[in-house]
């Protein structure tokens, strides 16, 4: 049996700790999601695999070149753990690799959702979509340019599909200059806001980034802006709302998609985001740029996530009326445009309820200084499968 050997393209970090000298492997593919580090004699051995190495060489050649007493077994545990971890060289990962490396060469981030949340045909999507927003016709809305949606799955059923269409019903129905998303990023999470220059493809075209006002946002910002095109590549907060942009407005009208990442630290430090500089200097940057264009703001994020699935010891089914009335007084921190009272609804019992709309909710308050909002409708949907549950709604905010 061939023991894989380490990938080539892994960064290398060599660092002491506690009088230990350590490796510390990092994937700038992210294939392995998470750094580790390993003692720098256990690393020299790994590194030292060659192609078509068995096990009894490789064990051979630890009995006589360790001048320690390392116990081979222990490093076979090693290697094992780094290969499912992706940080081995095997079949699996070539194949990762490639799909990675070409998403990266290419100017356009194909969806995730086709043809399972949504039709992947163009016909059978505009059919679809029209559904969902004609089950708001009957309704009035005051019309908004900045709603805060979900991103959950159409298919859990009417509910999420009304929210929806409630939203989208609820735009202000004008020509924009720019529309700029803030979703939450689920897999990702190298910055406070994650850019990307790729164009977003569905079944119904490719809407383009524009990539002229991210340049420019790159020349005026103090701090660096983070590009992490990775953090895009499986994302779907983004694309269920992206699908409804062009169902409206076609491919015509260029989009800012951003991707948001984790204020957990804020509530560890017991300080607000908007007193951070560097939120605030991309804030003022973006705010800047946008001054004379008619611009569209929809934040993708839902509410809470409960249950067996996300980790409680309890079934969500006992907890759905709680949930209710805490999501409510987050909804009306944003009714009230307070974002830092929302903040500290969060913060109070540190996120207890996983809201993975807190980041894109309060940042877009934070970008567009919205001064109150309306609710348009509010759900839960209880999977009783998994003993589980999510909330979710659909606003509309006002400057």
């Amino acid at each position: 049996m061939f023991i894989p050997t380490l990938r080539e393209d892994l960064i290398f970090e060599y660092i002491e700790d506690n009088g230990e000298s350590l490796v510390v492997y990092h994937d700038k593919l992210l294939i392995a999601q998470q750094p580790i580090a390993v003692p720098k004699t256990i690393h020299e051995f790994i590194s030292s695999i060659q192609a078509k190495t068995t096990e009894t060489e490789f064990i051979n050649k630890i009995k006589i070149n360790s001048a320690d007493i390392i116990q081979s077994e222990n490093i076979l545990k090693i290697i094992n753990t780094l290969e499912n971890l992706g940080f081995m060289e095997t079949t699996l990962i070539q194949s990762v690799r490639n799909i990675r490396t070409s998403y990266l060469e290419s100017p356009i981030k194909e969806p995730v959702c086709s043809g399972t949340t949504y039709p992947d045909s163009k016909i059978q999507l505009n059919s679809f979509l029209d559904e969902i927003l004609s089950l708001s016709e009957e309704k009035s809305f005051q019309p908004s340019n900045i709603i805060l949606s979900p991103h959950i799955d159409f298919r859990v059923g009417e509910n999420a599909k009304s929210i929806y269409s409630d939203n989208y019903n609820a735009i202000k129905q004008e020509k924009y200059d720019l529309i700029i998303l803030l979703g939450t990023s689920h897999y990702q999470n190298s910055d406070y806001l994650m850019f990307t220059k790729k164009h977003y493809q569905t079944p119904l075209g490719t809407i383009k980034t524009d990539i002229n006002f991210i340049e420019k946002l790159e020349k005026q910002s103090k701090y660096p802006i983070t590009i992490d095109d990775l953090a895009h590549l499986n994302e779907h907060s983004l694309e269920l709302n992206i699908v409804f942009i062009q169902k409206l407005f076609g491919n015509n009208t260029k989009i800012l998609p951003i991707l948001t990442g984790s204020l957990h630290e804020f509530i560890e430090n017991n300080i607000y985001p908007d007193q951070s500089e560097r939120i605030n200097e991309t804030i003022s940057s973006i705010q800047n740029l946008i001054k004379n264009k008619k611009v569209l703001f929809i934040a993708s994020g839902d509410f809470s996530h409960f249950g067996k699935r996300f980790d409680d010891p309890f079934d969500a089914d006992s907890h759905l009326h709680r949930v209710y009335n805490e999501d409510n007084d987050l909804i009306n921190s944003i009714i009230n445009g307070d974002r830092n009272q929302f903040f500290d609804q969060i913060a109070t019992n540190n996120n207890h309820n996983k809201v993975c709309g807190f980041s894109p909710f309060y940042l877009t308050m934070h970008l567009t200084n919205a001064k109150k909002g309306t609710l348009h409708s509010y759900s839960q949907w209880n999977d009783t499968d998994t003993k589980s549950a999510v909330s979710f709604a659909g606003l509309s905010l006002f400057q």
